[in-house]
């Protein structure tokens, strides 16, 4: 039955991380659309839900799954669908004296790249690479903590 499905367990796999991956990126999409959210409580929320998927990634990240054709043009294709939404959270948080970026485009790319380059880095997940992974995406987005709400 398993083989009617699937040509082999390799392509179980693919499909099972992908779906995973696929499912994580909506929620963060609701989040970051979200209208009963704050700037910063988008912020924070989207940034609890990644660190939660790349931490149950983490054990699984050198599998040949996430070195396939098919894996970066499914990374392309939900980064085509998120970065818009991450511009918009950057450009209400300029609005409202937030943050302060002269290009929301450059700066949301960055910023998810960077969030990307954390979930294939062979980097230690612990408390303290979390709270410098949330320092950077506020240093990107020249947010000052000490007066406003902190993540």
């Amino acid at each position: 039955m398993f083989y009617y499905y699937f040509k082999s367990k390799e392509d179980f796999v693919d499909e099972t991380l992908n779906s995973f991956i696929v499912k994580n990126m909506e929620l963060i999409e609701e989040i970051l659309i979200s209208n009963e959210r704050s700037v910063m409580q988008k912020m924070k929320d989207s940034l609890d839900i990644f660190w939660t998927f790349i931490e149950k990634l983490a054990p699984y990240k050198n599998v040949s799954s996430f070195q396939t054709e098919q894996h970066f043009q499914l990374e392309q294709k939900l980064f085509t669908r998120i970065q818009p939404l991450i511009r918009q959270v950057i450009e209400e948080g300029v609005k409202t004296g937030i943050f302060y970026t002269d290009n929301s485009s450059l700066a949301s790319g960055f910023i998810l790249y960077g969030l990307s380059s954390i979930a294939h880095s062979e980097v230690k997940l612990n408390l303290d690479t979390k709270q410098e992974m949330v320092n950077l995406v506020l240093t990107t987005l020249r947010y000052d903590q000490k007066e406003g709400e902190c993540i």
